[in-house]
């Protein structure tokens, strides 16, 4: 059986895919919450903005990662076998 190991040059990688992936959850969960209070009586206009402000900045994040360091979102392996 094959071992699967990160190498030392790889760390940053695994680390920004790590944070893509942990921005993505925080995008989708935001979007949830919005989906789940926009019909109760106690939503107001501040939640609205937070959710909003917080989604967007999820997706800021996310392209610049896509852009400043394109082989994080590449689909590439990041682990290499040993």
């Amino acid at each position: 059986m094959e071992k699967f190991a990160p190498s030392l040059d790889n760390w940053t990688t695994l680390f920004l895919l790590v944070a893509a992936q942990g921005l993505f959850i925080v995008f989708i969960t935001s979007y949830l919450f919005y989906c789940i209070l926009k019909n109760t009586s106690f939503f107001t206009i501040f939640q609205d903005y937070f959710i909003a402000l917080t989604m967007s900045l999820c997706v800021y994040a996310i392209g610049y990662l896509g852009y400043a360091r394109p082989h994080v979102l590449a689909g590439k392996t990041v682990l290499r076998k040993h």
